[in-house]
Order: C-alpha cells, then structure tokens, then sequence
C-alpha cells in the first residue's frame, strides 16, 4: 500500500521536467524523442483552419497505424503531443490532420525508439494520454552568448568602427553580421527559439504515502469519513488519529471496535486535507490523507 504511493510519487517527480524539444520541423515533417519511457512529437503547424489533429502510432513505417490520442492546441504554430503509453522499442508516428473546409491528409511519420525497461514501471502510474497533454508548456528561449576570444576581438577591431562597442560587453560575445550600407559589423538581435516540454506538478513525498488507502476513505455522497478496520478487530486494538497540515492532532479516535466506523465530516471543523495514522495493538497498520469537502 504504502510502497505503491510512494512508487507513483517518484514517477512523478522523476518526470519533472521530463525533457524538451526544439527546433521542431515544419509540416508535412514531425520530431520525436523519448526519455523515461514517454515520447514527446513536436513540429510547426504553418495552417490556419485546423479542425483536427489526430496522432497515429504503428510498430512498423507503413502499416496498422492506429490513434493513440487527439492534439488539444491546433492553433497555428508549434505544436506538440504526448505519449506516456508507447509501445517497446520503435515507434513510429504520423499526424492524421483535417481541415475545416473537409480536406484530409497525413504527415511524414518519424522513428522513436522507447527503451523497454523504462516502460516496465511508469506506464501504470501515469494519466491516459488525454489527460497527459494538459502538461506540455511551450516557452521562448533566448540563445545564450558564448565567450570571444582574444583572436575575435583583435579582428573585430580591425575590421570595424564599431567593434568596441561589441568588445566592451566584457567577455561576451554577440552573434555579428556585415551591414552593406554602412560597411560595418553590427551585432544581430538575440536567436529566440520556441521550446516544447512535459512539466508535471511537484508531488509532496510524504503527502503521496498512503494514497488509496485500503482502510480509511471519503463518501463521495455524504463527505462523512468511513474507516473499514480488517476482520480480527475483536482480538486485536485498532485506534486512529488525524493530523492537519501543521502536524497537530485534530481528532483522536482511541478504539474501534466495530468492522466499520463512520466519522462525520463535521468532527473536522473546515474543509481541507488531513494526514491519518492507523493503528493496530499501537502498531502503524497504514498512513495516508484524506479530503474533508464541505
């Protein structure tokens, strides 16, 4: 119990970034790569008008291709898609696209390679791939300047007026470009690339452990809290107490002496998250959290 809410906890903070892609190909060409078992697509749509995107994935490059997920962002630009479910080994993807006007056709397919020992794990902790595209951002970068070296600068001087200006930003150097009608050398503006990424939300470590808990849980009806204690309750002292998120005991249930217990939600005095810690003969049978919604 515990082991398995603590698995899916590492997963996700594992994944956190899980990686990028840049410098996405235009349609009809896609990108793909693979890190820890998922597969991120990227590429830039040039159309406007896009009805649908649909992603097409198939052991082999030219038949039994089969829909794998919708694209959510269809609006002119980059683009991108996640897979968390592929398959071992290669992969191949293409776009299927259709147009408002009705027109329909398909992208070149590219090659992804998925290794098979990341996927033994991760694939049952992670969402449906519908769920999954909720996480790629897309943000700008700007080129990083490198060092100049002593040898650029003394040929900057000699071969503009204006190189002192570029050598007076202290070891740094900007991308240079010939100015035809002034004759000099002038910097070129800052390369800004477009960067497509998977990036989950931080998972509390702790918080994680004791997720779907076996013996304590929420009524989804009546919000009221249910604690469902194993069958040799009789010969054996079960007790349980919740905590809120400053670690201060709330409620203190010393012993349960029924299969099953219902707590009213009211106990609780506000809505929010608790910690609980079940006992067994003053043993911790299991620790976990819960949602009191008012």
């Amino acid at each position: 119990m515990k082991l398995k809410g603590t698995l899916l906890a590492f997963l996700l903070v594992f994944f956190l970034p899980v990686f990028s892609a840049c410098a996405q190909p235009v349609l009809p060409g896609i990108s793909g790569a693979a890190e820890n078992g998922l597969v991120l697509l990227s590429w830039f749509c040039q159309y406007d008008g896009v009805k649908t995107i649909a992603v097409r994935r198939s052991k082999d490059s030219l038949y039994n291709y089969k829909i794998v997920g919708y694209v959510k962002q269809k609006e002119k630009g980059v683009q991108a898609f996640a897979d968390g479910h592929p398959q071992p080994g290669d992969n191949y993807y293409k776009l299927n696209i259709v147009f408002n006007s009705g027109l329909n056709w398909s992208s070149n397919f590219c090659r992804v390679y998925v290794d098979t020992l990341q996927l033994s794990v991760m694939q049952a902790a992670l969402p449906g791939n519908d769920s999954l595209q909720r996480f790629i951002i897309t943000e700008d970068v700007i080129e990083k300047l490198v060092p100049i070296s002593d040898k650029e600068i003394a040929v900057a001087r000699a071969e503009s007026s204006v190189a002192k200006e570029i050598i007076g930003l202290e070891g740094q150097k900007v991308p240079l470009r010939f100015d035809a009608d002034s004759a000099a050398i002038a910097p070129e503006p800052p390369l800004i690339k477009k960067k497509v990424k998977l990036s989950f939300p931080e998972v509390d470590m702790e918080e994680a452990v004791g997720i779907k808990s076996m013996y304590v849980s929420v009524n989804l009806f009546n919000g009221h809290v249910e604690i469902t204690v194993p069958e040799d309750y009789k010969g054996n002292h079960f007790s349980i107490k919740f905590y809120n998120k400053q670690k201060q005991m709330i409620l203190d249930v010393p012993g349960i002496n029924a299969p099953k217990v219902i707590l009213d939600k009211r106990n609780f005095q506000r809505k929010g998250k608790y910690k609980f810690v079940l006992r067994k003969d003053g043993l911790e049978l299991e620790s976990g959290y819960i949602t009191i919604i008012f």
